[in-house]
């Protein structure tokens, strides 16, 4: 019901008047001084400005800058051992799609001279390289951490990196 409200008359009304006033008059008359009207969205930017970074993600900036170890603290390595034939076009082309749909794994934070600001690349402009690297089963964990601490460059790379190890056959 709440979120019906929400939708159709555009007031944000919490739950507990719903069991507070048993009747739809009731419930009106109680919205109607008060009711917060909800805010239409805002139409995103087409032309993908750069606009300042918000204060944690000045934070991350920050922390890249400073390079060394401290500039991998955001790294979310996650791996997936897959088996079998691996079409490295098609897993591309899986991870571009999620990209074009998601505006924070298109951002990238440049540096204008005036500081950082976040800008979001157009989805045909944020093209996730897969690299590729065949390599033994008895070297893959180093592999796996030497990718895994490699810093993002984020004036330029997006956040999104993946990396395909091949070891053997259809591994």
């Amino acid at each position: 019901l709440v979120g019906r409200i929400a939708k159709h008359l555009e007031v944000d009304v919490p739950i507990a008047w719903v069991f507070e006033t048993p009747t739809v008059e009731g419930l009106a008359g109680r919205t109607a001084p008060t009711s917060r009207f909800r805010r239409r969205l805002v139409c995103r930017d087409e032309h993908h400005t750069a606009v300042p970074l918000s204060h944690s993600q000045y934070g991350m900036w920050f922390i890249n800058q400073l390079g060394g170890p401290a500039s991998r603290i955001y790294n979310v390595p996650y791996c997936l051992r897959l088996t079998g034939r691996v079409d490295s076009a098609a897993l591309r082309i899986a991870l571009d799609d999620v990209v074009a749909r998601h505006e924070p794994l298109r951002t990238v934070f440049p540096d204008d001279g005036d500081g950082p600001r976040q800008r979001v690349l157009a989805p045909e402009d944020a093209v996730v390289v897969i690299h590729e690297t065949d390599t033994f089963e008895d070297r893959l964990a180093g592999e796996l951490g030497r990718a895994a601490a490699e810093p993002f460059e984020l004036r330029t790379d997006l956040p999104l990196r993946a990396r395909l190890f091949r070891h053997g056959q259809d591994r």
